[in-house]
């Protein structure tokens, strides 16, 4: 089912993900910090569990690599890699 190794493509995966919140900490809209202290913190602590354990799984299972003997699994991955690229131009669109 799943196997231990490096995934580089969870690794690509994982940096397009954090660069653009990298970015959002350096450029924090006005009046955020007084607005974050009104959010819910159990839906809080279980979004950063679940960014924590994403990033740890998306990096320790090989299985996530294009493996040329499941080929059937590379239409998944262009959806996955697509979708991210609308949420990278939606962060560049929050920039501008």
């Amino acid at each position: 089912m799943f196997h231990f190794g490096f995934s580089y493509v969870g690794l690509v995966f994982l940096c397009m993900l954090l660069i653009p919140n990298f970015i959002w900490t350096k450029k924090k809209p006005l009046g955020y910090e007084e607005a974050s202290l009104k959010e819910n913190k159990f839906l809080l602590a279980l979004e950063r569990i679940g960014e924590v354990l994403v990033s740890v799984l998306l990096l320790i299972f090989k299985d996530f690599n294009i493996d040329p003997n499941r080929l059937s699994a590379l239409p998944l991955l262009v959806l996955a890699f697509v979708l991210m690229i609308c949420y990278e131009f939606y962060w560049i669109r929050y920039f501008i």
